[in-house]
């Protein structure tokens, strides 16, 4: 076991949450890589708000496992107050325990979810399986926190049931804005996509891009409120952190007014 995840197991005992694993990756000489399920609440009443966050997608970005830690570390009841908040910590962890992109297949991680023809990656395949459990933990709100480790700009990407993006696309990305000075204008890169192939982003914004992801997936499943943040990785690594864990705030806050 990780250092990262004795931590996790650690203050979910203190704190009282609900830690489980929801399948496992396997590794060379017999280990296993479990992909974990934290949960705020055991149950809940279905007049709470729920919401789920997610890091950890690709091993090189460090700072939303991270911070997802420090949250859980640092926050009170009132933190999460009327929201159910639940969290996948590090889809990835091999990835992120060897700072390597992918798993031990690979293969993309967010990818393979629904168009017809794409391959799954193991760790996207423990996410189908348990679809059934993950969708209704982010019935009003999905959160997945990634970095660009090669940019010193930020960008978020968004995905609302309007034309035009919303109070939440605004609110969320003027939380990165708090602490990062430089959005991203351009053609982004994402995996799915050859360079200069990627989404239009607009003062760092990128609008409802249908990419097959995990996140898109969400959105296409009915969750109303959809981001998916890319914070800059040539920033100092606890910026990053402190960055990350004032948008799960900013996230759950928003969930809970439902904006």
């Amino acid at each position: 076991m990780t250092k990262f995840e004795t931590s996790l197991l650690a203050i979910c005992q203190q704190k009282g949450f609900y830690p489980k694993t929801i399948g496992s990756v396997p590794g060379a000489f017999t280990y296993n890589y479990p992909l974990w399920l934290i949960q705020t609440m055991e149950e809940s009443l279905p007049t709470i708000p729920k919401a789920l966050i997610v890091s950890g997608f690709h091993g090189e970005e460090q700072a939303g496992p991270w911070g997802i830690l420090k949250w859980l570390r640092d926050c009170t009841p009132e933190s999460f107050k009327g929201v159910n908040v639940s969290f996948l910590p590090v889809v990835n962890l091999y990835g992120f325990i060897t700072e390597k992109r992918y798993g031990p297949s690979n293969m993309p991680t967010n990818t393979g979810f629904y168009r017809p023809g794409e391959k799954a990656s193991p760790e996207a395949e423990i996410l189908k399986k348990n679809i059934n459990i993950l969708r209704p933990l982010a019935d009003n709100g999905y959160i997945s926190l990634h970095e660009d480790i090669t940019s010193s700009q930020y960008y978020i990407y968004t995905f609302e049931p309007t034309e035009q993006p919303g109070e939440f696309s605004k609110q969320m990305k003027d939380e990165l804005a708090k602490h990062f000075p430089n959005p991203f204008n351009g053609i982004a890169y994402v995996d799915t996509t050859s360079p200069g192939q990627g989404p239009p982003c607009e003062d760092g914004l990128i609008w409802k891009f249908y990419d097959g992801s995990f996140d898109d997936w969400m959105f296409q499943m009915g969750v109303p409120r959809v981001a998916v943040t890319e914070t800059p990785g040539k920033y100092p690594f606890l910026d990053r952190v402190d960055a990350t864990v004032d948008l799960i705030n900013r996230f759950i806050d928003l969930v809970s007014k439902g904006v």
